[in-house]
């Protein structure tokens, strides 16, 4: 009796205990819940108003709000071994988690505002009545003094920013833990408004930090910075971008463009082309098919990777500047730009008129090259400016860029890091640091295989097809197979010619290399031609040229297409060792590598393991699981990588 009297009071005292636990985890959790609402409303509509001193103060509030929830949790952990209620609270703890790194990524980024802005605001322009407040106004609105702090508290803030990326990926890494989870729908109310703030923080970080690196080079911090933009053709692709029909020539100085002109290509290439003592060997295809005995900077873009693409063309101007007599410029970096992302930016500021003519997102394009192709006839404009649009055009497209008010930034960012990563903008700097900055951005267009098992580019040049490629569709198919000891992959390329003959299109000539991995032996092929069926009524086949560079083995031939119908070129390969080792291990990576100024062109795996797979990035349909092949269909329309893991 006496022993069940003491059972009974300690399973009373026990509940006690267990009821006390639960109001005090309770208590800390309401009452943290109130201090974030609270301090959030108020953050919010600070930020709004550009107060940062009232913005800081709530999101700090809001941090001792989500620190005593947090505090809470302990007095609740007895409750995760209840199925259900211990997966909520768990994800509860990751959504607290994940919002506190947010918010002290935030207040960082309000630190750092707040030095860069009050740097700007201490300048003697601003003691004339303004408000003080750079950070509501377009940068256009600045003043000279006002540009050039904001950019070099910007240069300043890097390991900050550095910082906030890094804690930013974590709470991503966090917040996407969360899918595992069955969340109740209160749950999912509060974490929702987390998801969306994490990616659009990380979208403009990830522009900030290598903009921030590069600030002195590119803005022109302290001294005048010249840089060549390419203005790349991607209707006319080319290994690096497209064809380089119109350059230009912009000064920076503290954030501000000194300068900008633009010119005709083929005007510079004038001062040379002809000359019987000026010769620079092309690349070999642009002698065969172009029949030009000379490099001209107008096909300097045969690299398929920028950087060297861009010291060609600096190297090319300059030599044919200086042959022609005239002062050669000094040139810090250089810009590569397609009508594409152009495109992109017209989304942004609607339509530009200039000239008469209006631009938009769609018709870009079509548009100017109409106008510099046909349209300068019937406006009475000489052959020699027929070009001269294009400056009109960046010109006030960029003013328009720089008059956008902070609210449209963010789309902005969005922007560029698409263009980025969708190959349609590139740059590259002769200053070494800022060159480290672009490649660990990705933003310097540089081929690199490393960190994968095998890899695969195809790289198309148009050689005397006019404007033809947008009416080609390709579709990229790969494949290996066990073959002996080792594997045989097989690449094919179908080119589909949906266009017909008019000024702007014709038959689809290009000189197509493939990029695999190094020490790769080339077994055989199909397709190739030595010319299109004009000069090769026979169809005979041409040869297929084997080079090693970027740390790739490279097959490229020559194929020409008829508008309305299809060719395909193929290779076929021995993979090295290499690759055969890393299926071995258990883990393949295939790196799928995007060409500049390409369109989202299919790719088609067809990979053979002679082992059934046990995972794979992206995952292919369910039809497909449990065999030895790796199947699936993608557009690349960015490097891939795709990671298969075997059993």
């Amino acid at each position: 009796m006496k022993n069940r009297r003491i059972c009974v009071w300690l399973a009373l005292a026990g509940l006690s205990v267990t009821f006390l636990l639960t109001l005090i985890g309770l208590a800390f959790l309401l009452d943290g819940a109130l201090k974030v609402k609270a301090a959030t409303a108020v953050g919010r509509t600070a930020v709004e108003a550009s107060d940062l001193l009232v913005a800081n103060q709530a999101l700090e509030d809001a941090a001792v709000g989500l620190q005593e929830i947090k505090s809470g949790f302990p007095f609740l952990s007895y409750l995760k071994i209840l199925p259900w209620v211990g997966e909520q609270l768990t994800a509860t703890e990751v959504v607290i988690d994940a919002s506190l790194e947010t918010l002290e990524v935030i207040l960082t980024g309000l630190h750092i505002a707040e030095d860069v802005f009050s740097a700007a605001n201490q300048a003697e322009s601003l003691l004339s009545g303004t408000d003080g407040s750079a950070l509501a106004r377009p940068y256009v609105d600045l003043s000279d003094e006002e540009k050039r702090l904001l950019l070099t508290g910007l240069s300043a803030s890097l390991p900050e920013l550095r910082e906030m990326q890094v804690r930013l990926r974590l709470a991503q890494t966090d917040l996407d833990r969360l899918n595992s989870y069955q969340l109740l729908p209160a749950l999912e109310k509060v974490i929702e408004p987390v998801r969306l703030l994490v990616p659009e923080l990380l979208t403009s970080v990830d522009v900030l930090v290598p903009f921030a690196a590069i600030a002195p080079e590119y803005a022109g911090l302290g001294e005048d910075k010249q840089f060549l933009v390419l203005f790349l053709n991607d209707t006319e692709l080319r290994p690096g971008g497209g064809f380089i029909g119109v350059y230009g020539l912009m000064l920076m100085r503290d954030g501000q463009i000194k300068n900008m002109v633009t010119a005709d290509s083929y005007h510079l290439d004038a001062l040379v082309q002809g000359q019987s003592a000026y010769h620079v060997n092309p690349p070999p295809p642009l002698g065969s098919y172009l029949s030009q005995p000379d490099w001209f900077f107008r096909d300097a873009a045969w690299s398929p990777d920028f950087s060297q693409t861009a010291k060609d063309a600096v190297q090319l101007l300059r030599q044919e500047v200086a042959f022609g007599g005239q002062p050669v410029p000094e040139i810090h970096g250089v810009i590569g730009i397609t009508p594409t992302f152009i495109s992109r930016l017209l989304t942004l500021v609607g339509p530009v008129t200039v000239e008469g003519q209006t631009f938009t997102s769609e018709n870009i394009a079509d548009q100017l090259e109409y106008q510099v192709e046909k349209g300068f006839v019937d406006a009475a404009i000489p052959p020699e400016q027929r070009k001269e649009i294009v400056s009109t055009l960046t010109t006030e497209l960029v003013d328009q860029l720089l008059a956008l008010p902070p609210s449209a930034w963010l789309g902005l960012f969005r922007i560029l890091n698409d263009g980025f990563d969708e190959k349609e903008f590139a740059l590259m700097s002769y200053d070494d640091k800022s060159q480290a900055a672009l490649e660990d951005s990705g933003w310097a267009g540089v081929l690199n295989p490393a960190g994968s098992d095998d890899v695969l580019m195809t790289v198309d040049a148009n050689l005397a097809s006019l404007k033809t490629d947008p009416a080609v569709d390709r579709h990229v198919t790969y494949s290996i197979v066990k073959n002996g000891a080792g594997y045989r992959a097989t690449t094919s390329i179908t080119y589909d010619h949906q266009g017909g003959f008019d000024w702007k299109t014709t038959r689809y000539r290009t000189y197509t290399r493939i990029y695999v991995p190094l020490g790769s032996t080339l077994v055989s092929s199909s397709g190739s031609l030595i010319d299109d069926q004009i000069r090769n009524p026979g169809l005979l086949p041409g040869e297929i040229a084997v080079a090693d560079e970027f740390g790739m083995t490279s097959f490229g031939a020559f194929i020409a297409i008829e508008p309305g119908q299809t060719g395909t070129l193929s290779f076929t390969y021995d993979l090295p060792v290499t690759v055969s080792n890393a299926i071995d291990r258990g883990t393949y990576r295939l790196l799928a590598i995007k060409q500049m100024g390409a369109g989202d062109n299919l790719l088609t795996l067809n990979l053979d393991f002679d082992n059934t797979l046990k995972s794979a990035v992206p995952g292919e349909n369910l039809a497909d699981f449990g065999d030895n092949y790796y199947q699936v269909t993608t557009k690349l329309n960015t490097d891939k990588l795709l990671t298969v893991r075997l059993r």
